[in-house]
């Protein structure tokens, strides 16, 4: 395994984390401002729709709202494709840790196979 550099793995590994943990960020903002916006939204149109239920229905057809609700289901979706990553770094992480630790036991079985002990 000429290629496994822990520190270089240790370092992709953070990156990756860091980058998934602020899009996660950036996504739960936006599903918590949500209703925020609905309601500020809602508040300049209840002089003419007369009730808070009628406000609220023309603010989440408005293009604000509805600009807002892809925004976070983008940014949603970007959380998930970074957590893929990086979980899929762990994943590759422990998969040459286990490859290191089957090597060495091989080494000290003096390249001989369990199977054939």
């Amino acid at each position: 395994m000429s290629d496994f550099d822990p520190s270089t793995l240790a370092h992709t590994l953070f990156e990756h984390g860091r980058d998934w943990a602020d899009k996660n960020a950036s996504a739960d903002l936006l599903e918590e401002t949500r209703r925020t916006l609905r309601s500020q939204i809602a508040v300049g149109l209840l002089p003419e729709c007369k009730s808070v239920a009628k406000a609220e229905m023309h603010a989440e057809a408005t293009e604000e709202y509805i600009d807002h609700i892809k925004a976070m289901v983008e940014a949603r979706k970007a959380a998930n494709t970074a957590r893929v990553q990086y979980d899929a770094d762990r994943a590759f992480i422990d998969l040459l840790r286990s490859q290191e630790s089957s090597r060495r036991t091989e080494m000290q079985l003096g390249g001989r196979h369990p199977k054939n002990i």
